[in-house]
């Protein structure tokens, strides 16, 4: 099998497999909040199916730099987006120079991920981006009352992942309405954006995949997956997701 290989650009820490001198088409695995900072098993079945895959840490959790919502969080990801365009990247464990070709870029995030994914669409090139139950609007987020206590949420992270997640002081919700990157991203012109929600999610409401993709180009999905990324979902609709992102 195949080494997770681990690296770095600035601040931003992240795993990858690759397929070393052959083009391919990339995949970045943004991840949802709280995580527990495994995603071997979706990266290996992406990689079988012949993407490159990169998955890195947001600002402030686990090995990249800084303090979680303290700095904008989409820009280091757009600079290392911006990186591996150019093909080239340091295995950490021996400091050899890694060359791979990216023939295009999709975006796989769930949750959290939801907004950032978004915004990254608008601001560089992204040819494909598929979300899991994603959060679009964190300014909009439990708004009737009838979604995921984010405050309560904080608490919990502050307690069961000290020093893995170094979250900013202050309440959550207030944080995550605070930081601009993460709400407002209604209209995205550049990208295809193809959606899996779950219509009985207690966490995220379908409402805002609905009214997103009434905006934008995409198709939402729904079907009872529960909440968030797992790699049963990845193997379960393994066939569309790789249609999806081969359409021209």
């Amino acid at each position: 099998m195949k080494f997770i290989l681990k690296s770095k650009v600035n601040k931003t820490f992240f795993e990858m497999l690759i397929h070393e001198n052959k083009k391919s088409k990339t995949i970045i695995i943004l991840s949802g909040f709280p995580n527990n900072n495994n995603y071997d098993e979706i990266m290996y079945e992406l990689f079988s199916q012949g993407y490159n895959v990169f998955f890195p840490r947001y600002l402030g959790m686990y090995q990249t730099e800084g303090i979680f919502l303290e700095e904008n969080l989409v820009e280091p990801l757009i600079e290392f987006i911006e990186f591996i365009r150019k093909g080239k990247v340091i295995n950490f464990w021996d400091d050899s120079e890694i060359n791979f070709q990216t023939e295009s870029i999709t975006i796989l995030g769930s949750s959290f991920a939801g907004a950032i994914a978004l915004n990254i669409c608008s601001n560089t090139e992204i040819n494909n981006c598929i979300l899991f139950s994603p959060v679009i609007d964190f300014k909009k987020h439990n708004e009737l009352g009838d979604e995921q206590d984010l405050n309560h949420m904080g608490d919990f992270v502050r307690k069961g992942f000290k020093n893995c997640i170094r979250l900013k002081e202050g309440k959550l919700n207030d944080l995550l309405k605070a930081r601009p990157e993460l709400s407002g991203t209604t209209k995205v012109n550049q990208s295809k954006f193809l959606i899996y929600h779950d219509p009985n999610d207690k966490s995220v409401n379908i409402r805002h995949s609905e009214k997103f993709i009434k905006n934008n180009k995409g198709e939402l999905k729904k079907y009872l997956i529960g909440h968030g990324l797992k790699v049963e979902l990845i193997k379960k609709y393994k066939r569309e997701i790789c249609e999806f992102i081969e359409k021209k």
